[in-house]
């Protein structure tokens, strides 16, 4: 924490070393990105005043955290956001590897699973994901028993492992709740609420103790993204003068 902070007082504008050693910290990431641009000038808020990255941080005098949290998004967020009728995982996992397999057998014709696009051309198996957002791994192939293979970068190597149904549909959850956090991140950007980070369970913003701002909130996190076809996510939001990663 002490190398981290002294990056931050002797090298403000340096972003590239100071990404590559703070990490992945879902925080850090946030912050650059709301408060940094890609000349590389970098603005991080909070981090001399955070004993641990797992630790609290708190906002500005007379100003509040208001938290946009998703308690719900994991569940059945696939079948509901596919307009699928089936809800076991392990059927869903099934149906999704053999999609893939008909698409690595057809090059360059799609397969439709629900909202999601399936195909495969040049090197790579493509998901387009109901926010029209695109996914891919890379160079897929079938061994003689028919099993799916992909390759990955394992260690700056490329390694070929064979990938199951359970592992494409988790792939794709997450995709999508990236989607639905990222696109709600957006609606209080337009909406001139100031977010200091984001993760896969909550948006944090920071902004003046109004309680007309509360209202209004609690309006602009209430909408539903357009591709969400009327699917709720139900998201609700919390006031707090202190946050932390600790659940």
């Amino acid at each position: 924490m002490e190398i981290r902070q002294d990056i931050v007082k002797n090298n403000p504008l340096r972003f590239s070393r100071l990404h590559s050693l703070l990490g992945n910290d879902s925080r850090i990431r946030g912050l650059w990105e709301y408060h940094g641009n890609l000349s590389g000038s970098c603005r991080i808020k909070y981090l001399s005043d955070i004993a641990d990255l797992s630790g609290l941080m708190e906002p500005e005098r007379d100003h509040v955290f208001r938290i946009c949290r998703f308690p719900d998004l994991r569940h059945g967020i696939f079948s509901n956001v596919m307009d699928c009728q089936i809800q076991n995982q392990l059927i869903i996992g099934r149906n999704l590897k053999d999609h893939c397999k008909n698409a690595v057998l057809k090059p360059g014709i799609t397969s439709y699973y629900g909202n999601l696009k399936i195909s495969y051309f040049g090197d790579f198996l493509k998901f387009v994901l109901p926010s029209g957002r695109d996914l891919y791994l890379y160079k897929p192939e079938l061994d003689n028993s028919g099993q799916l293979s992909c390759l990955f970068k394992y260690n700056r190597t490329m390694q070929r492992k064979e990938i199951s149904g359970g592992y494409i549909l988790h792939l794709l959850e997450e995709a999508i709740v990236n989607d639905v956090v990222f696109d709600h991140l957006t609606l209080l950007r337009q909406n001139f609420f100031t977010p200091v980070l984001a993760t896969s369970f909550d948006i944090v913003t920071e902004d003046p103790i109004l309680n007309e701002g509360d209202e209004f909130f609690q309006d602009v996190i209430s909408s539903v993204p357009s591709w969400l076809h009327g699917n709720t996510v139900s998201p609700v939001m919390c006031l707090s003068n202190t946050w932390s990663s600790e659940k």
